[in-house]
This record gives C-alpha cells, sequence and structure tokens, in this order.
C-alpha cells in the first residue's frame, strides 16, 4: 500500500532520453550550485565543462530539482553504473589539480576513505 499515489505510470513516464530543455536545466542547475561540486567542493566556474549535472534516479527524462546533483566529472564518474564514463587523463588531472589549489584535496581524501 502507498502513503502517496505514484508519481508516473504508463502514460505519463518519462523517455529515457535528455529532454529538449536539458541544456538550459543543466546550465540553471549548475550555476545555482555556483559551478561548486556538491560532493567534493571543487569550484569550476572557470572550468564550467567539467561540471555536470547528475540524475539521481538514472532517468535522463526527471529532470525534477530533487533528482539533480551537480558533480565534478571524476565525483560523477564515482555514481553507480557511471564507472565507464569516459574522462580524459587531462580533465582528471585538472579536477585533481582544482581540488588541491582550493585546499580540498586532504579534506576530499579524509570524507571519501
Amino acid at each position: 500500500i502507498f502513503r502517496t499515489l505514484p508519481l508516473y505510470n504508463k502514460e505519463n513516464f518519462p523517455e529515457g532520453n535528455y529532454t529538449k530543455d536539458w541544456a538550459r536545466i543543466s546550465e540553471e542547475t549548475r550555476d545555482k550550485a555556483k559551478w561548486i561540486c556538491s560532493s567534493c567542493k571543487v569550484n569550476l566556474y572557470n572550468n564550467r565543462g567539467l561540471l555536470h549535472v547528475h540524475h539521481v534516479d538514472g532517468n535522463r527524462g526527471n529532470d525534477a530539482h530533487y533528482n539533480l546533483r551537480v558533480l565534478c566529472a571524476l565525483c560523477h564518474q564515482k555514481q553507480p553504473l557511471h564507472g565507464r564514463m569516459y574522462l580524459r587523463a587531462s580533465e582528471k588531472l585538472k579536477i585533481k589539480n582544482l581540488r588541491r589549489q582550493q585546499g580540498l584535496s586532504s579534506e576530499y581524501a579524509a570524507r571519501t576513505n
């Protein structure tokens, strides 16, 4: 027995693809987060392509604000089912260097171990 009715049914379930307005939603979501990763706290304002918006439930059609999480590419890659997400070595190094420059590397390492 559900306490509330399910949010979706067969007729209104969003498809698994990104919505038509995904670029706008993604930009607005990252802007609201001030271009800071919600996990490791690295500021990527000057490296915006390295900050992603992750769909928590895995459904790329569900753009509800509670389903979106702002993550740097490294933190995004660590999410379930994202291990095969490709990142260039230079992108990984850039994020790691920014964490270190922003004084986050030791704090972040302590939280993730």
